[in-house]
This record gives C-alpha cells, sequence and structure tokens, in this order.
C-alpha cells in the first residue's frame, strides 16, 4: 500500500526511477481499486446499466477513478522503463501500431493488418519483459538506483547487454517491417494510380504517365480522391509511405539508442 500511495504522491514525476516492487504494487492495489468501483457501479446504477442491454466497460464512479489516476499510471510506468535504462518513448510505440492499423484498416489491406498485430504482440511481450526487468545496477542517465545499492561493473555489463539484445531485436523487425509495408505500398500504389491515368487518358497516356512516375504517384490519387470521389489511392500511397518510414525511423532511433550505449 505504501508503494501505491508513493506512486500518486509523485504523479508529476515522469523523470526519475521506479523500482519493480513500487511499480507492480500501484499496479495491483490500482486494479484492485478499479475493480471494487466497477462493482459498486453495478450496485448503485443496476436501474441504469437495465435501461439498455448492455452493460458498459467504466461506470461513473470507476471512470472517474481510472480518470484521476491515468498520468499517476503514466508517470509510474515512464519511471520504472527509466529504471531499466529505457525512454518513456517506448509507450509511443502501441499509438503508431494503432494508427497503421487504423489507415490499412481503411484501406482494406488486411495483411498490414496482420503484421501490425504481430508487431503489437511482440511489443507487448518485450515491454512485459521490460517492467519485470530488474534495475539497472548503479546510476544511470535517469537517476541514481532506487533500491540504493551500487551493483558490480560486471553486473552493470550484462544488464547492458541484455538491454542492447532485446533493443536489436525490436529495431531490426521494425526496419524490416517498414521496408516491406514500403515496397508493397510501391507496387500496390503502381497499379492503382496507372490504373486511374489510364482510365482517364487511355493507353498512350497512361505509358507517359509510366515515364514520369514519380509525378504520377503524386498527382493521381489527388485526383482520384477529389474528382472521383475514390480516396483508396491516396490512402495507400500516402499513408502507406508515411506508416513505411515511422517503422523505418522507429528502428534507428532505437538502434543509434544500442550503438550509444557500445560506445
Amino acid at each position: 500500500m505504501e508503494w501505491y500511495l508513493s506512486a500518486l504522491r509523485k504523479y508529476t514525476d515522469f523523470f526519475g526511477r521506479a523500482r519493480r516492487s513500487e511499480f507492480w504494487c500501484y499496479f495491483l492495489f490500482n486494479n484492485l481499486f478499479l475493480i471494487c468501483l466497477r462493482i459498486l457501479d453495478q450496485f448503485l446504477y443496476v436501474e441504469y446499466f437495465e435501461l439498455g442491454n448492455e452493460t458498459p466497460s467504466y461506470g461513473p464512479l470507476s471512470f472517474i477513478y481510472w480518470l484521476a489516476t491515468l498520468i499517476p499510471s503514466l508517470a509510474v510506468t515512464v519511471r520504472r522503463l527509466h529504471d531499466t535504462s529505457h525512454s518513456g518513448k517506448w509507450l509511443l510505440i502501441p499509438i503508431l501500431l494503432l494508427v497503421g492499423i487504423f489507415i490499412s484498416g481503411v484501406a482494406g489491406i488486411e495483411w498490414i493488418v496482420d503484421l501490425i498485430l504481430i508487431l503489437l504482440l511482440v511489443w507487448v511481450l518485450v515491454f512485459l519483459l521490460l517492467l519485470l526487468r530488474d534495475s539497472t545496477p548503479g546510476d544511470n542517465q535517469y537517476g541514481p538506483n532506487p533500491k540504493g545499492i551500487q551493483n558490480t561493473h560486471e553486473g552493470h555489463y550484462k544488464a547492458k547487454l541484455r538491454s542492447i539484445a532485446i533493443s536489436k531485436f525490436i529495431a531490426t523487425s521494425f526496419i524490416v517491417s517498414g521496408w516491406i509495408i514500403y515496397a508493397v505500398t510501391a507496387v500496390v500504389s503502381f497499379i492503382l494510380n496507372l490504373s486511374i491515368v489510364i482510365k482517364v487518358v487511355g493507353f498512350w497516356g497512361g505509358l507517359i504517365a509510366f515515364m514520369v512516375l514519380p509525378i504520377t504517384l503524386i498527382f493521381a490519387p489527388w485526383y482520384a480522391g477529389f474528382a472521383q470521389h475514390n480516396w483508396l489511392p491516396l490512402i495507400v500511397t500516402y499513408g502507406g509511405t508515411i506508416l513505411g518510414a515511422g517503422f523505418i525511423a522507429i528502428g534507428h532511433l532505437i538502434t543509434n539508442r544500442w550503438e550509444k550505449h557500445l560506445s
């Protein structure tokens, strides 16, 4: 309970470190209180719930509590990542993945949705491993060891190697996935946009469009969207490009991080 209250008191601290016991005790009590409030919502607002055929995920009490503890929960999670020498930016990765799922779903490209779901699952597993890891020995860039223990140089070196191995695996997964998305986007965009040009100006116009392919890929999707109300080429061309670039950028950011650890 002490760790739970400590996390609430540090609700604006996104810069320090949090040991495993602090994070998991907070996680345990926070979810216990949330479950109790949801049960209480069921009793207090039973008539409200019976008006509809579905039971909402959150009632008024549980929703207010969840909203009140949202920032402390994010803060203690960021500090737990700091304690393992990882940036809180790891929490941004699932947001990008969900955006990718939305764009791919709108575009109707189911296999990219499946690929991103696999990456999301990988992220969840790696993220869980990070939360379960012991504190980085000694001080790191986010502050002193919250356990107050200065571990040996050998332990610090082994922890660094484990961190680098995990980061390298994640970086490679994102970079490879980004280039795959790039390649598929290029092929699909080429087919979609060239077919649009051929329908408008005929075969010979399409041949000219093929010769100036970069210009075709820039303007054809916009023409299809605004003139023909067909937004699929625009979503595929630009959405796929941005998604692939985002994956590759994240991969390189993680790569730069573990390369700095080696230096």
